[in-house]
């Protein structure tokens, strides 16, 4: 699934948001790209 993220502010912030999401369980793996304010990400 891809999502945008609009109002991600800093890289900072995408890199928090990233570790928390991959950390969920129903999650298989999230990444976050900040130039392009996207998130994508497999659930189990």
């Amino acid at each position: 699934m891809k999502y945008i993220l609009k109002g991600l502010g800093c890289a900072n912030c995408a890199g928090k948001m990233e570790e928390k999401i991959n950390r969920l369980d129903e999650i298989k793996t999230a990444s976050i790209n900040f130039t392009t304010k996207t998130l994508m990400f497999e659930v189990k």
